[in-house]
Formats: structure tokens, sequence, C-alpha cells
């Protein structure tokens, strides 16, 4: 596992050392196209970069692609949803940026993006696709992302990169009518959304996803690295949580919920460029 280089960069953060929180807010802030950094003089920090897709392929491609510049550094690889969560919303270190794949295979980018945000209030989100970006250019705003980029234009990636790690957003030409929120303002609005309703924990939500799916105790528990009995305890809270006595309420109650948390953006958050 890479780790920081433990420098500070311009937001007053540490490079993938950052845990949530409320940045100060941008000077300013841009949705469209943007062609680097605010002062393309300069050269660009160093950045980090937490990549999730679950193509190995791509994967192995944007890698290299990345490695060829000098200033950004692949923190980590997620080659599904699940790996995304564990990684971002466990002990691993943040990175400054995180590039998403809106079709992954386990969940979809939309909702991992989601949990991300309503996570951290730092990072920006990338979103990526091999897709016309304007398939998914409005979800990954309504999910909290920063902007969207098609994984065809690699020529414009560190431009995009640069852009959403200084505090603006990015808007791929095909997308100019989607409006992305800062991750300011993306976190606050997905907490508020979700601050009144039932909130499982990282652990206990991927619990309940796998029995969904029909893995047994001991299956989860090897997934997950855990004994058994954690797995047993991590499913009495999450029916603590929701109020259900048996496992088939939990599964219900907990599906209704993520559906709930599709909450889109208000009118006023739309019109913030």
């Amino acid at each position: 596992m890479a780790t920081a280089s433990g420098e500070t960069n311009d937001a007053g953060r540490t490079p993938g050392r950052v845990r949530g929180g409320i940045p100060p807010k941008p000077a300013e802030t841009s949705a469209g196209h943007a062609t680097g950094p605010a002062d393309a003089g300069d050269r660009p920090d160093p950045i980090t970069v937490g990549l999730i897709d679950n193509d190995h392929i791509t994967v192995q491609a944007m890698g290299g692609g990345l490695s060829h510049v000098p200033w950004c550094t692949v923190l980590w690889v997620a080659e599904s949803g699940r790996d995304a969560l564990r990684l971002c919303c466990g002990d691993e270190a943040w990175p400054d940026v995180i590039l998403l794949d809106m079709s992954l295979g386990d969940m979809t980018g939309a909702e991992v993006c989601r949990r991300i945000r309503d996570e951290n209030a730092i990072t920006p989100i990338l979103a990526m696709t091999a897709y016309p970006v304007d398939v998914y250019a409005r979800d990954a705003a309504d999910a909290g992302a920063q902007g969207i980029i098609s994984k065809a234009d690699t020529g414009r990636f560190p431009s995009a990169i640069t852009t959403v790690h200084g505090g603006r957003t990015y808007a791929d030409p095909l997308a100019r009518d989607v409006c992305f929120e800062t991750t300011r303002t993306a976190h606050e609005r997905i907490r508020t959304h979700a601050k009144d309703s039932v909130r499982l924990s990282y652990q206990e939500g991927a619990v309940i996803d796998m029995l969904i799916e029909g893995k047994d105790y001991a299956a989860i528990a090897a997934a997950l690295g855990v004994k058994t009995v954690t797995v047993r305890t991590y499913v009495a809270r999450a029916e603590a949580k929701l109020h259900a006595h048996t496992l088939a309420q939990v599964a219900v109650r907990w599906m209704n919920l993520k559906r709930y948390r599709d909450v889109p953006r208000s009118a006023a958050a739309q019109t913030e460029r």
C-alpha cells in the first residue's frame, strides 16, 4: 500500500491523511470544463488518487496512464464498490481525489459516491464512465460528485483532477447542463436529508447486504476478516436500529432505507456554480 507524502497542499489538508470534517470553503468555484489549475504556470502540488473501477483492464490502463503524470500518485485501487467503501470508511488513508466508475458490478457508482460523501466533506470525487457522460452526469451530481469525465478523454484527466483538487467543479463538455456541487455543499445536503433517518454503520450495512445475497455468517466473516461472533453482533445492532425482529424485516427495512437515501438536490442547490 502506497503512503502519502505528508506534504500539505493549498487547501490546508495533508494528502492521504484527512478523514471527514468541514474544510474552509473555497473562495471561488466554477462549473463547466476547466483547462487546468488556477495558475497554469505553476506546477501542480503532488496529488494522491484513489481509483475505483471493476474493470481490471481499465484499472491497469488508467494506472499506467496516471503513472506518467509526475505529480500524481495512485494511493490505492478498489475493483468493487464494497472494497471502495472498506477503504474509504475504514482505517485506510484518504486520497486527495477519488476517481469513481459509475457502473460498478456489485453496486451502483452513485450509491458508492453518496456513501463516501456522507462520510467525507473534503475529498473530491470525480466520476467517470465509458458511456456517454450525459447518461450518468445527473446521477453523479445528485450523489455528491464534483464532476464527471469520459474514460475516453484520457488527455483531460490531469486537468480534471487538478480542477476538483483545487476546490472547483468539473463538467465534461457533454454535460454542461448539469451543475455539480463543491464537496462541502454536497456533504451538507446529503447529511441534512439523512440526519433524521436510521443510520447503519458501513460494517452493519455490508453484513446485511451479504445476508441478502444469500451468504451465511461464516462466509461473511471470511469476507470481512472478522470472527463469526462479530458478524452476529453487527446483525443484532442492525436489528435494534431498524426495530426489526427477524432477518426478513431487517432486509426489507434496510433496502427501503437505502432507497430513501437517494435524495435529489434541491432547486437551490442545483443553481450553485
